[in-house]
């Protein structure tokens, strides 16, 4: 196969990736609002972590970037994907997305994330903003996320095609 076609291919393929795992986030986004407006304390954090954490994991396994996934290579290949992700500035990719590490992640949120699960308990309006503050949170880390992943295995690609020095 023709090396530019093959880079097409490859392209196709992440794109398509990308485009499933963004509705895979549109859709858990919209669950985790849904679960912010019922009334009940806690639940809205306890669901937005370990939705997270399983949404982080979806996106590493759909782009082969799971710990397994890195295990598998060979030890020649293994190194670059971890440069790559270490260039990329990839946070989740090649870990399992834990709930202590993506509420770690969370502090970086906390005035705006707490202060909108605050206001969960002025009726109505605070349950909206509640809400939007859920689905926001995942669209934003989901997005970051894939695009990291889209960065991180485009660089593995190029670093494989480069002549071994």
């Amino acid at each position: 196969m023709h090396p530019d076609a093959a880079q097409a291919l490859f392209e196709e393929a992440l794109t398509e990736t990308a485009a499933q795992m963004r509705r895979l986030v549109r859709k858990r986004a919209a669950f985790a609002a849904g679960a912010a407006l019922v009334p009940i304390p806690g639940l809205d954090f306890c669901t937005d972590v370990a939705g997270l954490s399983e949404l982080l994991d979806e996106i590493n396994r759909a782009f082969h970037l799971t710990p397994e996934d890195l295990d598998a290579l060979a030890l020649a290949e293994r190194r670059r994907a971890l440069e790559a992700i270490r260039l990329a500035g990839a946070v989740f990719a090649g870990q399992t997305p834990t709930a202590a590490f993506v509420i770690a992640i969370l502090k970086r949120f906390a005035v705006h994330w707490f202060g909108a699960k605050a206001t969960k308990w002025i009726p109505v309006i605070g349950q909206g903003a509640a809400a939007a503050s859920s689905g926001a949170l995942f669209v934003m880390l989901g997005d970051a996320h894939i695009r990291a992943c889209l960065e991180v295995r485009r660089r593995i690609r190029a670093t494989a095609l480069l002549p071994a020095s």
